[in-house]
């Protein structure tokens, strides 16, 4: 999830913080039609050359997007959706 209302009942858990990045056209030198995404997602056209992905900073840091995996408090640990939940966590340190 990218936003959560913390509801009681529920396990949240930072997944990963995404850099986000500004998208443009190699050839594109004014502010429109531009995009703001998750760096990742963009990753396969940068290094093709199809966009542009200039880094967005505020106050000299990144400006990033946190996701976050989100399960039904008090499930087993044998419940499918405990066990993809820390699946996911796993991966991500790796």
């Amino acid at each position: 999830m990218e936003w959560w209302n913390h509801r009681p009942g529920f396990t949240v858990q930072l997944w990963q913080s995404e850099e986000l990045v500004l998208i443009v056209p190699p050839y594109h030198h004014y502010p429109l039609g531009v995009s703001i995404v998750r760096s990742k997602s963009v990753t396969q056209e940068v290094q093709a050359g199809i966009l542009q992905a200039i880094p967005i900073h505020v106050d000299g840091k990144p400006l990033c997007k946190e996701l976050f995996i989100i399960w039904r408090s008090g499930l087993s640990a044998n419940h499918p959706s405990h066990r993809f939940a820390q699946m996911l966590l796993h991966e991500a340190k790796n």
